[in-house]
């Protein structure tokens, strides 16, 4: 495990590539000072092994996924690279919680002077995305930094002179690619809801109503379809007949349920969906847009 803080910039001085995959040898002084053979370092992010080492520098060998699913591939000597060695649970968390596994390569879209800061605009995959939030983690060639805002085809993050200075970050200019690594712990609790059953990737919020119409409520609006959200009406009719099929072949399906019909909402409370109950329809459609 790292925590995204990078100690030095090591340089590569050794890159033999073949079929086997590939070995370098990198050129470094900070993290040489208790580096032993078998130790794990992170190498732009890419959490590698050591084995071997001389006083001012150590070799490591990659895989042949490794150099595909990385920017590894294309490492060429001289080139300069972060370096961070593992971290000490006895020390401070300056970043966050780094396992140095990368879910996939970004790209530079932009780079812009603020102030005494640089804003890069990265276009990451969905499978990176997914796992963004404003003001949450991510690791960018083993940094630790803070997404300012997150978009469908990317997210935006800046850099204080420090940290330009002291990490290959700096030198990055539009269409550089890096390696990218999403918050663990947002991994781990989509992981922990869908085996719980309170998450799905496919199955959607019910909206449950209890029949009301315009001639009802003068102020009633039809809803408008909304993605991922279906209304239970849309399923099937709500009659005392087909309730029971109605709870078991579809709320015990969702991965959360708002809305005005009691018996409906208490019953999805008990198979352990998420509920909110609302006394007007047009109040479920609302909590089901956010």
């Amino acid at each position: 495990m790292f925590t995204g803080i990078v100690e030095e910039m090591g340089g590569i001085t050794v890159m033999n590539k073949s079929l086997a995959g590939a070995k370098l040898t990198i050129l470094a002084s900070t993290v040489m000072s208790d580096l032993k053979i078998g130790d794990s370092v992170s190498v732009n992010g890419i959490c590698l092994t050591v084995v071997s080492r001389s006083e001012r520098d150590f070799s490591v060998e990659v895989s042949p996924e490794t150099l595909s699913v990385t920017t590894l591939g294309s490492f060429a000597v001289g080139m300069p690279v972060n370096l961070e060695r593992a971290m000490k649970l006895n020390e401070r968390i300056g970043g966050h919680l780094v396992a140095g596994h990368v879910d996939g390569v970004g790209v530079i879209r932009s780079r812009q002077q603020d102030a005494n800061t640089i804003v890069f605009t990265i276009g990451a995959p969905p499978e990176i995305l997914r796992y963004c939030v404003a003001k949450g983690s991510v690791t960018v060639d083993g940094i630790s930094l803070t997404i300012n805002a997150v978009s469908e085809q990317g997210f935006s993050i800046a850099i204080i002179p420090h940290t330009a200075k002291v990490t290959i970050l700096g030198l990055k200019q539009v269409n550089d690619t890096v390696n990218l690594e999403s918050d663990l712990i947002g991994k781990y609790v989509e992981r922990l809801l869908q085996e719980r059953s309170q998450l799905s990737k496919t199955t959607p919020v019910i909206v449950v109503t209890s029949g009301v119409h315009a001639d009802d409520h003068a102020d009633y609006i039809p809803p408008k379809p909304i993605p991922n959200v279906t209304l239970l009406s849309d399923i099937v009719p709500m009659t005392p007949q087909n309730n029971l099929a109605v709870q078991s072949a579809v709320l015990g399906k969702a991965s959360a349920c708002v809305g005005t019909y009691g018996g409906m909402t208490q019953y999805a409370a008990k198979l352990g969906v998420p509920t909110t109950a609302y006394y007007e329809d047009w109040h479920s459609v609302a909590i089901a847009h956010k």
